[in-house]
């Protein structure tokens, strides 16, 4: 198998896994599952960048196309729940319409799925382009 395939892979499992574990955690109504919230958009996307990596044969790079569009869709996973930590962060300033809402947000805590989305959806696109053989083109 391809270094490039190698690491596509294992961040994309990563992600996808990342679905399941809690993202937030709420005072007293306890955790929030990723799946709960748009867990299940974060992993069709990483689920989509697997698929890709399984075109052609394992010893072969993944295409500059496909390549682009998978770093396209972990991007899109990162910046959903990205976008969703910084209405949360907003909501806590103060920047909710309600005040159930700022006390709700004060009462949130982000926690490791959420971040390992994140990560996992920004390093993907540059361990992709990192590990691809300059050799065969």
């Amino acid at each position: 198998m391809s270094k490039q395939k190698f690491v596509v892979f294992l961040i994309a499992i990563i992600g996808m896994i990342a679905t399941f574990l809690p993202w937030y955690e709420i005072g007293g109504l306890g955790m929030i599952m990723g799946y709960q919230t748009v867990g299940w958009f974060t992993f069709i996307m990483f689920a989509l960048v697997f698929l890709f990596g399984l075109r052609k044969e394992a010893k072969q790079d993944m295409s500059m196309g496909l390549l682009y569009l998978g770093s396209f869709f972990s991007l899109l996973a990162a910046f959903v729940v990205l976008w969703q930590m910084i209405t949360l962060g907003l909501d806590k300033e103060g920047g909710s319409m309600s005040v159930a809402g700022n006390v709700l947000a004060n009462d949130t805590r982000v926690l490791y799925g959420a971040y390992q989305i994140v990560i996992a959806g920004i390093c993907l696109p540059f361990g992709a382009f990192l590990f691809r053989d300059r050799k065969r083109r």
